[in-house]
């Protein structure tokens, strides 16, 4: 059974916009927000996103790197973010309300 709970380090910088973050063990795992609290928050979405499909679809889940070891670019810093992972997440049940052939 997997976890109920996840731990990744985050790489977060600011950006002409606004902040990013991206995970470095994960592939095509970031995000981005206006404010520092708002991409750590969008942070832990995407991270619960990002590891529900990899859990679903059988895919390896990485082991953390020691958040020591990630350097990050100036202004940024290197922040965990707990990803919890219930049975079901909330946002993907919208797709089992559509119809057949209807994405929207």
């Amino acid at each position: 059974m997997p976890p109920k709970h996840y731990r990744y380090p985050a790489i977060i910088c600011p950006d002409d916009d606004g902040w990013t973050a991206r995970f470095p063990d994960l592939e095509n795992c970031f995000t981005c927000g206006d404010t520092v609290e708002e991409v750590i928050l969008e942070a832990q979405a995407v991270l619960e996103e990002c590891l529900y499909f990899r859990e679903k679809d059988g895919y390896d889940i990485p082991t953390p790197t020691p958040i020591e070891t990630i350097s990050h670019p100036e202004g940024g810093f290197v922040q965990f973010i707990v990803a919890d992972m219930p049975p079901e997440l909330l946002f993907c049940s919208a797709y089992n309300h559509k119809k057949p052939g209807h994405l929207f």
